[in-house]
């Protein structure tokens, strides 16, 4: 999991809810997704979805 933003640099850590990917696993936060990218990936061409959260143990 790519730990920030591909476009503004966000942190986004394995529990973000902010964090969204396409098929290739292409990482950008939820606002870049929605109000630059349109929600079609500039590296593939994908759409996204929400990344699913990866829950650490203690």
């Amino acid at each position: 999991m790519r730990p920030v933003c591909e476009h503004c640099n966000k942190a986004l850590p394995n529990d973000s809810g902010e964090a969204m990917i396409c098929a290739y696993d292409c990482t950008f936060c939820r606002t870049c997704v929605e109000t630059i990218l349109k929600n079609k990936c500039p590296n593939c061409g994908g759409t996204f979805e929400k990344r699913p959260v990866k829950k650490t143990t203690s």
